[in-house]
């Protein structure tokens, strides 16, 4: 599928062209895999029913989440998060379902909570994978009755919420774990979306990595550093994408070169020489720069050691091995800003 058919797709929710390219600026990609789950994400935002988003932290499972919303019959009602790792308190499940005055200490006032400030639209639980048993017993009742029931009242009240899950675990291991209860399982187990990793988009990642630069950034990159995108597995998925491009582009550069990714990538590693991780098939060409190229890591090198170290050159040096008179020296050599790095720490 072309980005055209995918943009037939989206305006066909009712989306003007200009707000679906606002609103998808880093999901145009043209592999198979993406498109396949592209098709499932506009397919989801079609449905009044359940969906999970099952994938890795860092995948973008929120962002697909707000598509959904967004591209769905209900884009105008609210969207409400309910962060589940939080829910594990009476003033918490108070703050999901409501409560009556009087139902407990300090409860002076009656007072809706975040099912029914949903009515009308959309509940996302994100992360189940930390979701109390309170709160599973809530989400059943939604699923079952279409109801929420404050604290310390005596009478369920009616809501109409679309449930979107999110769960970094497959549901499965999460029942097998306990932490799942089965009755939960089985209202959710058919309505599962896997989010895809990072590391099963590798024909998409040199476009997504382009549209992060650009369109986050605006900062330009190389066609050897993209190269080095595509051979590294990102881990921490999207966001750690986007936090690496963040880190580079706090530097003030104008472009993300191939050595920048390699000092991040031999850092992640644990490697203490970047030029390890030089391509092992690219050529050397005729009149290649040697001192060029070495001075030009040493600065990388020096510059993030400092960024490390908050400015301080006394502990950039350490932190590099050497003196820190030899680490002066180096500097004014290589013209390194000091006062903009402390500044930019600040």
């Amino acid at each position: 599928m072309a980005d055209s058919d995918f943009f037939e797709l989206v305006l066909e929710s009712g989306l003007d062209e200009t707000s679906a390219r606002l609103l998808f600026p880093t999901v145009l990609g043209n592999s198979p895999h993406f498109l396949l789950f592209l098709n499932q994400i506009l397919s989801a935002a079609r449905k009044n029913s359940i969906t999970v988003l099952e994938g890795e932290t860092g995948t973008g499972k929120t962002m697909y989440a707000e598509y959904i919303w967004r591209l769905s019959e209900r884009k105008d009602a609210p969207f409400i998060i309910i962060d589940c790792a939080t829910m594990h308190d009476e003033i918490a499940l108070s703050d999901l379902i409501g409560h009556v005055r009087g139902s407990f200490t300090g409860a002076y006032a009656d007072r809706i909570g975040k099912v029914e400030e949903a009515n009308g639209g959309f509940l996302f639980f994100e992360n189940i994978d930390s979701m109390s048993p309170e709160a599973q017993a809530v989400a059943v009742k939604i699923i079952d009755d279409k109801t929420v029931q404050r604290l310390g009242d005596s009478y369920p009240r009616p809501v109409d919420v679309r449930l979107i899950l999110s769960a970094q675990r497959p549901l499965p291991e999460l029942v097998t774990s306990g932490t799942l209860d089965k009755k939960l399982f089985f209202r959710l187990v058919n309505s599962r979306i896997s989010v895809p990793a990072l590391r099963e988009l590798k024909f998409d990642l040199e476009f997504i990595a382009k549209r992060c630069c650009v369109d986050y950034l605006d900062i330009s990159i190389t066609q050897k550093a993209l190269n080095q995108v595509r051979a590294y597995d990102w881990p921490g998925n999207f966001r750690e994408l986007l936090d690496c491009f963040k880190n580079l582009r706090n530097e003030e550069k104008t472009e993300i070169n191939h050595l920048d990714l390699q000092l991040y990538i031999s850092s992640i590693k644990g490697h203490a020489n970047p030029l390890r991780e030089l391509p092992p098939h690219d050529p050397i060409p005729f009149n290649f720069n040697l001192d060029h190229y070495m001075e030009e890591a040493e600065r990388d090198i020096i510059k993030k050691a400092l960024h490390q170290a908050f400015g301080l050159q006394s502990i950039a040096a350490k932190i590099l091995g050497i003196k820190e008179r030899s680490l002066w020296h180096r500097i004014k050599k290589l013209d390194i800003k000091v006062e903009k790095i402390k500044h930019m720490q600040q």
